[in-house]
């Protein structure tokens, strides 16, 4: 495993080491958190490849231009939603935590890279026999926790790191 460090390391495959995992889970007393490590690090590894696939494209910023790092962080220097700087050479702290919930999801079994499940975008849904006709409109935006089941908390942790669109902010659904 090769972490992250905030320099663009172009080998690197997860935001955070094993020990910073451990020390979350300790920190909030999840005991789920129970593998060998090597275990453990293919977790995260795989949760960070997770997080940038269905994240990245609403992080906050842009990837340095110079940075020739694999992961999508660490970026230009900016804001968060909560008007907290982050620097160009930071991997934000929320950004950790996620991939951490995302990593325990993966050693629990879950499917952290699920098909989108596209019913739950609808807003309405019509269906009439007589003269057929079906109609179904959706809703503008998904979240992702709405179209991957049991996204929620890693939307609520990232939501101070993804663009904000009409004062919601985008997320991904499972």
């Amino acid at each position: 495993m090769i972490v992250e460090d905030g320099t663009g390391i172009s080998t690197a495959n997860s935001y955070l080491t094993v020990q910073e995992a451990d020390d979350y889970f300790t920190t909030y007393g999840n005991t789920n958190w129970d593998a060998v490590t090597a275990d453990k690090e293919l977790a995260l590894i795989q949760a960070t490849q997770a997080i940038d696939l269905l994240y990245g494209e609403k992080y906050i910023s842009y990837k340095a231009i110079e940075a020739p790092g694999a992961l999508l962080w660490p970026r230009q220097w900016c804001y968060d939603n909560n008007q907290q700087l982050i620097t160009d050479s930071t991997i934000p702290v929320t950004l950790k935590r996620a991939v951490s919930e995302l990593a325990l999801m993966s050693l629990m079994g879950e499917d952290i890279i699920p098909l989108e499940n596209d019913e739950n975008g609808v807003k309405l849904s019509r269906i009439q026999i007589d003269v057929i006709e079906i109609e179904t409109q959706y809703a503008n935006e998904k979240k992702v926790s709405e179209t991957f089941t049991g996204f929620r908390k890693i939307d609520l942790l990232l939501s101070a790191i993804l663009v904000k669109k009409n004062k919601t902010s985008i997320t991904l659904k499972r």
